[in-house]
């Protein structure tokens, strides 16, 4: 006997089958009249890319994202990446994103700028420049520096609120 599943319909088991992957299930009685049940996954559902397509086109439209986010290579290298992840696979909450992983973020980007400075500054100079702004009523002042290969690279977001706070001026 071999039962075919569609994604995303209840299976005997009383699961749903959440993937783009169709299914088929072999079950056989073997000669110690034992029931043997083998899964074997198929080619991809035909209506899996156009789904695809359907939720990438409501998200950009449904969030006010730009529609060239679709050809970002960090966009392509996340559609690529989720092809790998577990069908039970659950997203960041956004604590999760603006806390650890924004950190994250931070930190490798950070040590790629200093690597990226070390490496080339001595040979071939470095620009330091700052830039003020009013972020939240908060005076900040960004120090940024320009390389060679990374023309703006931040380096450091000054919180000036002390110096403000002192009897101070904006004179960044």
């Amino acid at each position: 006997m071999v039962l075919c599943l569609n994604p995303n319909e209840e299976n005997n088991f009383g699961e749903v089958l959440r993937s783009s992957i169709s299914v088929a299930v072999s079950t056989i009685l073997t000669k110690d009249s034992k029931v043997q049940t083998k899964i074997f996954a198929h080619s991809p559902n035909p209506m899996a890319v156009s789904h695809l397509i359907v939720s990438i086109a409501d998200c950009i439209h449904s969030n006010s994202l730009p529609f060239r986010l679709t050809k970002d290579l960090k966009f392509v290298a996340m559609i690529r990446a989720a092809k790998f992840a577990p069908s039970n696979y659950v997203t960041s909450t956004q604590f999760a994103i603006a806390g650890e992983l924004l950190d994250a973020t931070y930190n490798t980007y950070m040590a790629k700028v200093k690597c990226e400075i070390e490496r080339d500054a001595d040979l071939l100079g470095l620009t330091i420049y700052g830039d003020g702004a009013t972020i939240d009523k908060r005076p900040m002042i960004n120090v940024m520096t320009a390389i060679a290969y990374n023309p703006q690279a931040l380096c450091d977001v000054i919180d000036c609120s002390d110096h403000m706070a002192d009897g101070g001026i904006k004179d960044a």
